[in-house]
């Protein structure tokens, strides 16, 4: 019986031997396809990153109380009427989106969409400062 054992047993060693070196393999190729899917996870976050920063944060202004600003138009009366008026001081931020502009007779709350920073050059003037009579 040990004789007839020992050939049965060598036989089994191969199987397992195969078995062993098939699932290191599936293991192996499992890993670099993980490996690869996340690559391309990767690539995708970056490249979706890059379009909504090229379209929203690259355009978004940072508004500071203290600076001026224009203010868009809801209805033009005409197609070459100004699409915004102003410039206006912003007198106070709510959040980074909402902000009190001090208009010509009164305040308002205004949504950052609606406004378009004033810049300086060398053909504007700088806003007058609003003066209290006493």
């Amino acid at each position: 019986n040990i004789a007839a054992d020992e050939p049965h047993a060598e036989n089994t060693l191969g199987i397992d031997n195969r078995r062993c070196i098939e699932a290191y393999q599936t293991h192996n190729n499992i890993r670099n396809i993980t490996i690869a899917v996340q690559k391309i996870a990767e690539r995708q976050l970056q490249y979706s990153e890059n379009c909504y920063n090229k379209k929203f944060k690259n355009k978004m202004h940072v508004f500071e109380v203290g600076d001026w600003c224009y203010l868009k138009i809801n209805v033009c009366e005409h197609k070459f009427s100004p699409r915004f008026k102003g410039p206006y001081k912003i007198v106070e931020k709510y959040t980074d989106y909402l902000f009190l502009l001090q208009l010509e007779k009164e305040q308002k709350v205004v949504n950052i969409e609606k406004l378009k920073p004033y810049k300086l050059n060398k053909y504007s003037a700088e806003p007058m400062q609003s003066v209290s009579v006493n």
